[in-house]
């Protein structure tokens, strides 16, 4: 497209609401990789309309007597390390590859005083992986069903956003299974709905990664990760469930496509999930 076009597609963009529908051939594009300020660079949505949450006052705005529920893998929990980097206005913050994945939490939480503003994050149990994980952290991790349907009225009124992201270690599971897991999922959200239907869930895709061995390329393949966004996007269809799809972000980005991807990714990932709960609510 030209330069004009570009402009007008842009410009021309729902905000990122329920009701929007709309899927673009192509979700985005990154620009300000030559910016002379040392500024990193955006991801630009063709999506819907998203705002840059670089300015504190308003990321402090949006978060304040707020809380945030995150439900999903290691990759969630880059979330939670980034979310400095907006709160305290710290662009160049960028925790890239997690260190050694067995040594870091399951369950986390942080608090940040002067806003008033509480996040906390849950690892999904049953995850097929390496990992080794205590029996006294295992009993800690609840399943994100549990979790929506013992969650109390009173604390969905001061609740920010709930993120589930269910993705990660669940590529060798069997399409059928995988599907189940999500029906169960599906269903929970629509009892949550039912009790607090002010509190916004967003559901967040896969996104593509590197594979260093024959097992990686067979069992989680990009081509299988891809089909389990299609899959999540359909069923949670009218729902009340907003799907981000992190795809083209992560894949268009000049880097090696590592499972932990660089924080100024995870940074946009963040904008976009401000920009609907914050922006549209």
């Amino acid at each position: 497209t030209s330069d004009s076009e570009e402009f007008d597609q842009r410009h021309n963009l729902s905000s990122c609401g329920l009701h929007q529908q709309r899927v673009p051939k192509h979700h985005g594009y990154w620009t300000g990789y030559n910016d002379a300020n040392d500024i990193p660079p955006i991801w630009n949505s063709l999506v819907c309309q998203t705002s840059q949450w670089r300015n504190t006052s308003k990321v402090n705005q949006c978060l304040r007597n707020k809380k945030l529920l995150l439900m999903g893998d290691s990759t969630t929990r880059q979330w939670v390390e980034n979310l400095p980097a907006l709160i305290l206005g710290n662009y160049k913050f960028d925790i890239g590859k997690l260190a050694d994945v067995s040594s870091l939490p399951r369950v986390s939480a942080q608090f940040y005083k002067t806003i008033n503003f509480s996040v906390n994050f849950l690892f999904h149990p049953h995850a097929i992986s390496k990992m080794e994980i205590s029996p006294a952290v295992l009993a800690k991790i609840r399943y994100e069903v549990e979790i929506l349907d013992t969650y109390e009225i009173k604390q969905c009124k001061n609740t920010l956003g709930i993120l589930i992201s269910p993705w990660a270690h669940f590529a060798q599971w069997t399409r059928h299974s995988f599907e189940q897991r999500l029906q169960k999922l599906k269903e929970a959200v629509v009892r949550f709905h039912s009790r607090c239907p002010q509190v916004p869930i967003v559901l967040k895709g896969p996104h593509v990664r590197d594979h260093r061995s024959p097992e990686s390329r067979l069992y989680t393949s990009d081509y299988l990760l891809q089909q389990m966004g299609v899959l999540m996007r359909e069923l949670f269809r009218e729902t009340g469930v907003w799907f981000l799809d992190v795809w083209d972000m992560n894949l268009s980005y000049p880097s090696r496509k590592v499972i932990h991807m660089p924080g100024v990714v995870v940074q946009q990932e963040l904008s976009m999930f401000l920009s609907y709960v914050c922006d549209t609510r």
